[in-house]
């Protein structure tokens, strides 16, 4: 029966990344006193030309200063939409790859301005209402001595949170962010980072930099051993591959696979479903890669399910070393519904006798 399980998971890995996606993209923030209210509408009503060069109102004025400066303000946090703001989060924590200069994280510091100073004034271009959401086109104007002006054109996302509206988006620098976090995180696993690091190491000038840097290298990893930034399809496969490769047992014909991520207790890990030579699966904590429990499926009832629509089933799956020791149990509840994704949780059990819930999912799948 949970063959049928995991041939629906790996058909909907992507439509589960993305649901969780949209699952951030669906949080509220905290209320708090600065609540900012605007005006709504159900359909898209464009600005009227009478209002085009006048002055933003002051409410989403407050919005516009909260976009990134020179610096990411954790207290501005619930004024964005939850997954836009875990991309800069993200984003921010990826140590400079110029090893004292700047490096690619340049364009972090060109959201409006690029040299740290506010906006004298922001003049608006166009406000479109669509439903829950807001398209704000205006301009930043930076007014100078001798009638000198400088000018922006830029465009802020808005959604309806509650009682409240949030950003979503700035210009493009959603898909910006994502760009951007993936090809640090591939550059800090290339030959092209180690290679910059022994050559920094031998200079003198920048070794302390050098040093400093791999650091906040491995700090930044250990935080985000998954990215905020959702697997593609591609990438799961790619995950499934190198895992298969480093397991080395031969997958049976017709089997199943899936890729989740979550915990045991507090400590992460990788859960890999796939029926080879008799086991259904392994798994490994993050902090320990190399050390690998297979899974073995010892009772299983039938499933439960609503039309399709959400369907789970009880089982119970034993790990062993690759010695063949059993170490552990899982006792617990496959899950799959329509846009929440796929999950296994319940009851982890050690060779001790010491009870700790786990939970897998694959919403919680990051690039690696």
């Amino acid at each position: 029966m949970i063959k049928r399980f995991f041939l629906c998971l790996s058909i909907g890995l992507l439509t589960a990344c993305s649901g969780s996606d949209k699952a951030a993209q669906n949080a509220t923030g905290n209320d708090d006193k600065q609540d900012i209210h605007l005006e709504q509408s159900n359909e898209k009503q464009p600005v009227s030309e009478a209002n085009k060069g006048n002055a933003i109102d002051e409410n989403i004025q407050q919005l516009i200063r909260l976009i990134p400066n020179h610096g990411l303000s954790d207290s501005a946090k619930n004024k964005f939409d939850s997954y836009y703001y875990a991309l800069l989060e993200e984003a921010w924590a990826i140590p400079s790859n110029g090893l004292g200069g700047i490096g690619d994280e340049e364009w972090l510091y060109y959201f409006i301005s690029g040299n740290g100073e506010d906006a004298t004034r922001y003049v608006l271009d166009n406000i479109t209402t669509d439903g829950d959401h807001k398209k704000v086109d205006f301009q930043a104007v930076w007014d100078y001595e001798d009638n000198q002006q400088k000018k922006q054109k830029h465009t802020l996302y808005l959604k309806k949170s509650g009682e409240k509206w949030i950003i979503e988006n700035f210009d493009d620098t959603k898909n910006q962010l994502e760009k951007y976090i993936k090809e640090m995180r591939a550059f800090y696993k290339s030959p092209n980072w180690a290679e910059m690091y022994d050559a920094g190491l031998k200079d003198k000038d920048i070794k302390e930099i050098t040093i400093e840097t791999n650091n906040k290298v491995n700090e930044y990893f250990n935080k985000y051993r998954a990215s905020t930034v959702p697997a593609t399809e591609a990438e799961l496969q790619t995950m499934i591959n190198e895992i298969k490769e480093r397991l080395g047992d031969k997958q049976e014909e017709g089997a199943y696979d899936g890729v989740m991520k979550g915990n045991i207790g507090p400590h992460k890990i990788t859960f890999y479903m796939e029926k080879f030579e008799g086991y259904s699966g392994f798994y490994y904590y993050d902090q320990y890669p190399k050390n690998i429990y297979k899974l073995k499926t010892v009772k299983e009832w039938d499933f439960e399910s609503n039309n399709m629509s959400w369907f789970s089933q009880k089982q119970i799956m034993e790990e062993y070393t690759k010695d063949g020791k059993k170490t552990g149990t899982f006792e617990g509840t496959f899950y799959n519904a329509a846009g929440r994704g796929s999950n296994y949780e319940g009851d982890f059990t050690n060779s001790k006798g010491e009870k700790f819930k786990f939970s897998v999912s694959v919403g919680n799948l990051g690039i690696q």
